[in-house]
């Protein structure tokens, strides 16, 4: 940890401050303002009716796919600790974005992560490790996506 000196207002005595806990205190709001804007284009890109343009809806979808990879990078590369359904959300809305653009490989491994953190989510529920995983009280709006992968590991493994 580095520690910088700086004036405390109350006493004339230096106090430490904490440079990673400053990094996080900016950090956080960067991946939380990147993510809104990835959900406004992707609301926006919604609101376009495939039938009129198709194009400029292709391309609002893939700005809020990049947006979506933006924000997650951002939180990787700073190590911002994020509650656990923003991790859910990215990999859903990722996944979404790309299925609309074609990509299935990429929505499918998106799906794939989003099925994982489900299941570790539900792990962590049933041997109590993390206190604030009660706030996510319903996982049900992310079932949709990952029902397919189940299903299908089930098929394949009763063949």
């Amino acid at each position: 940890m580095v520690v910088i000196q700086s004036e405390s207002s109350e006493s004339n005595c230096p106090r430490p401050l904490d440079v990673k806990l400053l990094e996080d205190c900016l950090n956080k709001p960067c991946v939380c303002m990147t993510f809104n804007c990835a959900l406004a284009m992707h609301a926006m890109a919604l609101e376009i009716p495939q039938e009129q343009d198709d194009a400029r809806r292709e391309r609002t979808f893939a700005s809020a796919a990049r947006l979506y990879k933006v924000s997650r990078t951002l939180r990787d590369g700073h190590n911002v600790q994020m509650e656990p359904l923003y991790s859910l959300a990215v990999c859903n809305n990722l996944g979404r974005c790309y299925q609309v653009l074609g990509a299935e490989n990429r929505a499918n491994d998106c799906f794939q992560t989003l099925l994982k953190y489900l299941v570790l989510i539900q792990q962590q529920r049933h041997y109590r490790f993390v206190e604030n995983m009660a706030r996510i009280t319903s996982c049900e709006c992310f079932h949709h996506n990952t029902a397919s992968l189940i299903l299908k590991s089930l098929v394949a493994s009763a063949a």
